[in-house]
């Protein structure tokens, strides 16, 4: 059996209002200026992740030293 294709899903209404409503409460230059800050900014990278939560077998590959083993009590 043949089965239809699905339509497209209709895009999502522009925020056209949202906009005009920002422009008329706080005007166009300061609308304008706070997109553009928007813009500019740089973007956020992602955090690395700490090197004491890596397994030893990544440290190790990546070149990272390894921990010494934890010394046990009958060693001190």
């Amino acid at each position: 059996m043949i089965q239809p294709i699905p339509a497209a899903p209709a895009r999502p209404p522009l925020p056209r209002q949202d906009i005009e409503t920002l422009v008329s409460r706080h005007g166009l230059w300061r609308v304008l200026r706070a997109l553009a800050a928007v813009v500019v900014r740089p973007k956020r990278r992602p955090a690395l992740p700490e090197a004491h939560r890596l397994s030893e077998h990544l440290r190790r590959d990546i070149g990272i030293a390894h921990d010494p083993p934890p010394r046990r009590y009958w060693e001190l």
